[in-house]
Order: structure tokens, then C-alpha cells, then sequence
């Protein structure tokens, strides 16, 4: 058998723990392997924001790769590689999310660049999801036209009812077929889901 060269870890639920924490067990055995040679990875659908809390608490010097495969930070925090939407794709997924009165927002490599991590479509009156969310992440977010941004966006999400979020991800996969991935999942401990729309080649 050919030695393992590298060990690519997810975060929450694998790596991380609550607050962003990494066991002492854990963070021990993957010091050991970081010494033997083992290239220590992590894989995540977060933002590069919340992935570093993980990484100081882990010890490691890592590369990154964040918002589901979009955007890759190396060992320093530089970005390696990032994929973003072309204009027009965006455009796209915004008009769809406004005509079934959903407010999108996309999420952005805000490291090292200044600005928000994420920005919120506000042509809409807000309901309470992303309401809710704009308050959580204040600190993190904008509001705008999302037509009128730059063209920098690596994921898309919005909140909704299942069945409104499902129409949403029907629309996109009928008017753009094989071009996005979308993920309807449910909000731990919410009355509504959260829909996630990705380029279809990019993957964590």
C-alpha cells in the first residue's frame, strides 16, 4: 500500500466541536501525523472567517479549502484558488430568488480584502429568517442590490419554507441544467430550511 500522503478533515461534526474547539486528543494525534509527513487539510462549506477559529484552536499551519471547494486559502492565509460566479449566472439566481419572493445573499472572500463576508439582496421586504440572520452576523454582513454588486460571489443561500426552497432549486436546475448544485437542508431547531446554490464543478 502506497503511505498516506495527506488527511482532508470536515469540520463541524468531525474536527471541530462546540465554539470551535478541537479535543486535546484529537489535535495530539494530528500534530503526530503533521510531524510523520501527513499533509493535515481541511474541507468545509463554512466561510474562511469561522474556519480560522478552528485552525488557531487546532495549532496547525493548514491549508483551507472553504465555502464547499470555491475559495482554498493556503498554510499563510493567502487565497490559492477561488471560484466565483460569472455575472450573468448570478443574475440569474437573483431574479429566480426575487420572483418567488425570496431574499438571496451570496457569500465572498472577504480576507485580507475589506468589506462583508456576505451580502443580502434588500429589493425584498425581509420575513424572519434573514432577518434573523442579518442581526446574528451583523458585524460580517451588507445589504444591497445584489444586481448592482461585483461579481466576486462564491456561494448563494437563501432561507425559506421546504416547499418554497424546493420550487427554487426546480427553476435553476430546469432554466440552467447541469450548470449549479443546490442543497435544501433544514435550520437546526427552525421552523424553515436553508437552500445553498454552488457552480455544479465545484466540490469540497
Amino acid at each position: 500500500m502506497q503511505p498516506i500522503k495527506m488527511l482532508a478533515l470536515d469540520l463541524d461534526g468531525t474536527l471541530a466541536v462546540d465554539d470551535h474547539k478541537v479535543m486535546p486528543a484529537t489535535r495530539q494525534a494530528l500534530d503526530a501525523l503533521h510531524r510523520s509527513g501527513v499533509e493535515v487539510v481541511i474541507a468545509t462549506g463554512r466561510r474562511y472567517r469561522t474556519t480560522k477559529y478552528v485552525i488557531g484552536n487546532l495549532g496547525l499551519d493548514v491549508f483551507a479549502v472553504c465555502n464547499g471547494g470555491a475559495l482554498v486559502k493556503n498554510h499563510a492565509g493567502e487565497t490559492h484558488h477561488e471560484t466565483t460566479f460569472a455575472t450573468d449566472q448570478f443574475d440569474s439566481l437573483v431574479h429566480i430568488a426575487r420572483s418567488l419572493g425570496l431574499s438571496i445573499f451570496g457569500q465572498r472572500d472577504a480576507h485580507g480584502r475589506n468589506g462583508p463576508d456576505f451580502v443580502i439582496d434588500d429589493l425584498l421586504v425581509w420575513h424572519a429568517p434573514i432577518t434573523n440572520y442579518f442581526e446574528q452576523n451583523k458585524q460580517w454582513c451588507a445589504k444591497g442590490d445584489l444586481l448592482a454588486a461585483p461579481a466576486e460571489f462564491l456561494v448563494c443561500g437563501v432561507f425559506g419554507q421546504e416547499s418554497t426552497l424546493h420550487e427554487y432549486a426546480s427553476v435553476i436546475r430546469k432554466k440552467h441544467p447541469g450548470v449549479f448544485n443546490t442543497v435544501v437542508v433544514p435550520e437546526p431547531n427552525r421552523e424553515y430550511h436553508y437552500c445553498e446554490v454552488t457552480q455544479s464543478h465545484v466540490d469540497k
